[in-house]
C-alpha cells in the first residue's frame, strides 16, 4: 500500500469516527467514556498507530482525565502527567502536532518519558501527538507505535485536522444542548408566568383587589410558606379549578335528582 493509499484509508476511518462521535455526544456521556472512545477511534483511523491515549487536564486541584487503549501505554501518560514533559505536553503547550521517533533526542529532551517508553517497550518506536482542545481546557491525543517511522508528515497533518474537527464537533454539540436547555427554560418561564397571571386573576376576583395588590399578596404568601411563587400560583389555580368542577358536579347531581322526582 502506498503512502497516499494509506492516507485515503485514514481519512475514511476518521470520517466514520467523527460520525460515531456525533452520535455519542447525543447521549451526553461522561468525560472518561468520551476520552476512551476518542483513543479507540484514533487507532482505527491511523494505520500506523498500535495504541493511543487521550488526556484532558482537570480544574483547580484536579489531576485530569486520561484514557488508554492498552494498559501498557499508561506508563507513558503517567510520566508525562507527572513531569509535564513529553510529546503530549509539548503538543499542548505549542498548539502543534508533533511526530517523531523514540531515540537519543527524546532521551535528552524528556528523560522521564524516555525511561517510561523503554519500560513499556517503545524505546525504538515512534509517536504522533496533537493538542486536543475540549471545553475550557486543552489536552492531547497521543498515538504510539513500537515500530520506528510509523507516522509521516501527512499523518501529522491529518491528525491536526482530525483533532480540530473533534473539538468543533464537541463544541457544537454542547452549544446545541445549551440552546435546547435555554429554550426549555424560556418555555417553563412563560408557563410559570401564565399560571401566576391566572392566580392573580383569582385573587382579584375573590378579594376585590387591584392587580398589584393581588400580586403582592401572592409574593407575601409564597415567602410565608417558603415555596416558589409559581408553585403557590399553581396550587391556587388547581384548588380553584377543583372547587369549580365539584360545584358543577353537585349542580348536575341536583338536576338529575329533580328530574328523577318528576
Amino acid at each position: 500500500m502506498s503512502e497516499y493509499s494509506s492516507v485515503d484509508t485514514d481519512i475514511e476511518a476518521a470520517e466514520k469516527a467523527l460520525d460515531a462521535l456525533r452520535r455519542l455526544l447525543e447521549e451526553d456521556v461522561p468525560r472518561q467514556i468520551l476520552l476512551q472512545r476518542l483513543s479507540e477511534w484514533a487507532v482505527e483511523a491511523f494505520v500506523g498507530a498500535e495504541v493511543a491515549a487521550a488526556f484532558l487536564p482537570a480544574g483547580t486541584g484536579g489531576s485530569g482525565s486520561v484514557a488508554c487503549t492498552d494498559p501498557g501505554v499508561a506508563t507513558l501518560e503517567d510520566a508525562q502527567i507527572r513531569t509535564g514533559e513529553g510529546p503530549g505536553p509539548a503538543a499542548t503547550d505549542t498548539g502543534t502536532v508533533l511526530v517523531g521517533d523514540f531515540g537519543g533526542g527524546v532521551v535528552a529532551r524528556w528523560p522521564a518519558f524516555a525511561s517510561a517508553a523503554e519500560t513499556a517497550g517503545f524505546e525504538t518506536g515512534s509517536f504522533l501527538c496533537a493538542p486536543l482542545p475540549v471545553g475550557d481546557g486543552t489536552g492531547s491525543l497521543n498515538l504510539y507505535s513500537r515500530v520506528g517511522q510509523s507516522f509521516s508528515e501527512l499523518d501529522a497533518a491529518l491528525l491536526g485536522v482530525y483533532t480540530t474537527l473533534i473539538a468543533s464537533t464537541i463544541r457544537l454539540a454542547r452549544e446545541g444542548r445549551d440552546a435546547r436547555e435555554e429554550v426549555a427554560g424560556l418555555i417553563k418561564a412563560m408557563e410559570s408566568r401564565s399560571i401566576i397571571e391566572q392566580a392573580k386573576g383569582i385573587v382579584m376576583a375573590t378579594g376585590g383587589v387591584s392587580a398589584d395588590a393581588a400580586f403582592d399578596f401572592l409574593v407575601v404568601s409564597s415567602q410565608h410558606r417558603n415555596v416558589k411563587l409559581a408553585r403557590l400560583a399553581q396550587e391556587l389555580v388547581d384548588m380553584t379549578s377543583g372547587a369549580a368542577e365539584q360545584n358543577g358536579t353537585e349542580r348536575g347531581d341536583g338536576a338529575i335528582s329533580q328530574a328523577n322526582r318528576r
